[in-house]
């Protein structure tokens, strides 16, 4: 794929808001999709996320009515997913000492220096700094959704505190280690776009120091 091309899925690439039914993402390509975003680049490896797929029908339903502005994703799209934010501190411990190796010595000194990072670095909260990280595979998938001719739609048009307790309930989210990020649905748009995408000039964005 050359640049020309390149620019041309991206383009291509809308926020889509009614799907069509009839059309389902193959098996490789959403597996393809969920690697992408297991693979996204994170900070100290921690992948701070968790991904919640839902295809049950009826929870779609239950979360629509707490999710005004994803009504007709979670109606039409074939693919719905939330990102989720780990809040738990042992998810670190885990990455670190069961993933990555480290000894005990070394995640101590990891720990010590990795709270410098979003407390004297970054003056943010850890929550904040999760809210960056969540950011990163989102971007990954929803590029990867576009070179693939899949149709996406990010969403943030939720009741938080009503989601959460409808996911509580069904038992796929735990309040206490994990807070919601961010949603996505997947699909293809059922109709084309009436106009061209618009956006700024790049000499309005991008200040060249």
């Amino acid at each position: 794929m050359n640049n020309k091309e390149l620019l041309k899925k991206i383009k291509h690439a809308r926020r889509t808001v009614t799907f069509d039914k009839s059309r389902q993402i193959s098996d490789d390509d959403w597996q393809t999709l969920l690697k992408v975003a297991q693979n996204a680049p994170t900070s100290n490896g921690l992948e701070p996320w968790n991904i919640l797929q839902i295809d049950n029908p009826e929870l779609r339903k239950k979360i629509s009515k707490a999710a005004p502005g994803m009504v007709k994703q979670l109606e039409g799209a074939d693919k719905f997913i939330i990102f989720t934010m780990t809040t738990d501190k042992a998810h670190n411990r885990h990455i670190m000492r069961d993933i990555h190796g480290y000894s005990v010595s070394d995640y101590l000194t990891f720990s010590g220096s990795f709270k410098l990072l979003y407390t004297a670095l970054l003056d943010i909260s850890y929550e904040a700094w999760l809210e960056r990280q969540a950011a990163i595979p989102l971007g990954q998938i929803l590029l990867a959704a576009g070179l693939l001719d899949i149709d996406c739609c990010p969403m943030e048009g939720f009741f938080y505190k009503k989601v959460t307790k409808i996911l509580s309930k069904a038992g796929v989210l735990d309040p206490a280690k994990e807070k919601l990020a961010v949603a996505v649905a997947f699909g293809y748009r059922l109709n084309e776009a009436k106009h061209e995408k618009s956006r700024r000039p790049l000499d309005e964005i991008v200040k060249i120091i």
